[in-house]
């Protein structure tokens, strides 16, 4: 009997400590990428004239209103082709087509304070706030270490650029983790089931 209790007691430690396990890490100004990421989208590839509105062109993502896909200018990170939110405070949304574990971009603005906020089916995840701007060569934003299925991105000021959009998506659920949790309900109910007795 104690034994069933102690191994229904160490597996359901074992499950909690898995699901509060991972804390969610923002990227804010980070000078490269994701390690390394499933996706990466420079908006080089492609025939999309200047100044086309952007919404689901590239692969695994949809953005949401005001991207326009400029070619053009040169700052720390961001060059040839990238997309503007022109002229909006946002939020502007970067949806994706399946929930992600990490994301970032290269970001540039006017000298102000941005606004980055990770959802879940429309609920907050994580959010940071970040100085940005023109000239700053740590200019990678994102999260790590969380899911999610949304970036938003807000502005106190004017309009931004982003170049370099890297994410990967969500693992599944290990095999191991699902047998721990099975393992734990299988002796919660024997425990249950001995003091019914």
């Amino acid at each position: 009997m104690k034994s069933l209790k102690l191994i229904a007691t160490t597996c359901c430690i074992g499950v909690a400590a898995m699901a509060f396990s991972a804390n969610a890490v923002p990227i804010n100004g980070s000078a490269t990428g994701l390690t390394t990421p499933d996706v990466i989208i420079d908006f080089e590839a492609g025939s999309l004239p200047n100044a086309t509105v952007v919404t689901n062109q590239f692969s695994g993502i949809t953005f949401g209103t005001n991207y326009n896909l400029f070619t053009g200018g040169a700052a720390p990170n961001i060059s040839g082709r990238f997309l503007g939110d022109v002229g909006s405070t946002g939020p502007g949304s970067i949806f994706f087509d399946n929930d992600a574990s990490d994301a970032g971009f290269f970001f540039r603005t006017n000298t102000t304070t941005t606004t980055f906020t990770a959802l879940l089916d429309g609920v907050l995840v994580e959010s940071f706030a970040a100085s940005t701007s023109l000239s700053n060569s740590s200019n990678f934003y994102g999260f790590t270490d969380i899911v999610f299925d949304e970036i938003q991105i807000s502005v106190a000021v004017g309009g931004y650029n982003l170049d370099g959009l890297q994410f990967s998506d969500a693992a599944v659920s290990e095999p191991g983790s699902l047998v721990v949790f099975g393992l734990g309900l299988i002796g919660l109910g024997a425990i249950r089931r001995r003091r019914m007795i």
